[in-house]
């Protein structure tokens, strides 16, 4: 087994939408950080981007999309946020978005994932 995750469209084609580990579980529906990453890269303003799940007391895990912008780019949480609301359903809408200089990467360019969710956790438990 692979973790890869896939779904099958009408006419049979397989699309992957991610890997298991990385499926946020959002008020009892799962979400494909792909899926959302995809929507919110196609915005101008944006360089690159991952969505991470958060623990929310509510939700069980809150959707974040980490943003690097553009250089020179004016880009709110609330533009990404309607931006993603044109196209996604609105259980993967981001609950939370959150402006880095960087993405914290493994040595083989992978995003950590898990190092992103920690920081955005302690930014909100300090605020």
């Amino acid at each position: 087994m692979t973790g890869d995750l896939g779904i099958v469209d009408e006419e049979g084609y397989l699309h992957l939408v991610g890997r298991r580990k990385t499926v946020i579980i959002r008020s009892g529906f799962n979400v494909y950080p792909r899926e959302v990453e995809t929507r919110i890269e196609s915005h101008a303003a944006v360089r690159e981007v991952a969505v991470v799940g958060v623990a929310d007391p509510l939700l069980g895990e809150a959707i974040c999309a980490c943003i690097v912008p553009m250089e020179g780019a004016i880009v709110t949480g609330h533009e990404i946020v309607d931006w993603c609301r044109e196209t996604l359903a609105a259980d993967k809408v981001p609950d939370l978005v959150r402006f880095l200089d960087a993405l914290p990467r493994t040595d083989t360019n992978e995003v950590r994932r898990v190092e992103l969710s920690r920081l955005v956790e302690s930014e909100s438990k300090s605020s």
